[in-house]
């Protein structure tokens, strides 16, 4: 079993970008990964250098969150995954994962170098905010890095109310520009 995993826990609202986001980080990643991809409905995707398997049917923050924490332990357990990425469903709480993970170390001995990645459709921000506030609020506050898609031809207004949010709920979040 290794002394420690790299997790990287990447969020965001449906059509931002995620997979995308994952198929590049990915070619970054040293060793063996795993991903775990959470599907509310019925698609799994394929991805390519790394070991892949799918949640379906439900959300790993909630109702399936005893089949996340059996996915990660087998990967603990079989000590060969050097990282995992988890794709979460877009009203996944990360919180509610980090707490998932922390309790998986304490049991097991692990150490999981928790990395929350928050992917943000700029041009949806407002949108989403006003209908999963709650959600998105907590992927913020929760993320280390917030990838920013979708930027060009964001009005002031818009970016107003979009740097006014990430200020007050990322302070700390590197910001990156896809």
């Amino acid at each position: 079993m290794k002394e420690s995993i790299d997790i990287f826990l990447v969020c965001g609202f449906n059509g931002t970008g995620k997979t995308t986001y994952i198929n590049q980080f990915l070619k970054t990643l040293k060793g063996t990964v795993a991903v775990i991809q959470n599907e509310i409905g019925e698609v799994e995707l394929q991805f390519d250098g790394a070991d892949s398997q799918c949640v379906m049917g439900g959300c790993v923050c909630c109702t399936l969150a005893a089949e996340l924490a059996c996915a990660l332990q087998q990967y603990v357990l079989e000590g060969e995954i050097d990282s995992i990425v988890l794709e979460l469903p877009s009203t996944a709480k990360l919180s509610s994962i980090i707490d998932l993970c922390h309790t998986l170390e304490r049991r097991r001995g692990v150490k999981f170098n928790i990395h929350g990645v928050d992917i943000v459709d700029c041009g949806r921000f407002g949108s989403h905010f006003r209908n999963f506030g709650e959600f998105y609020s907590d992927q913020l506050a929760y993320a280390n890095k917030v990838v920013l898609t979708r930027l060009d031809g964001l009005g002031d207004k818009k970016r107003e109310f979009l740097d006014s949010k990430l200020s007050e709920l990322a302070p700390n979040a590197e910001l990156v520009i896809a």
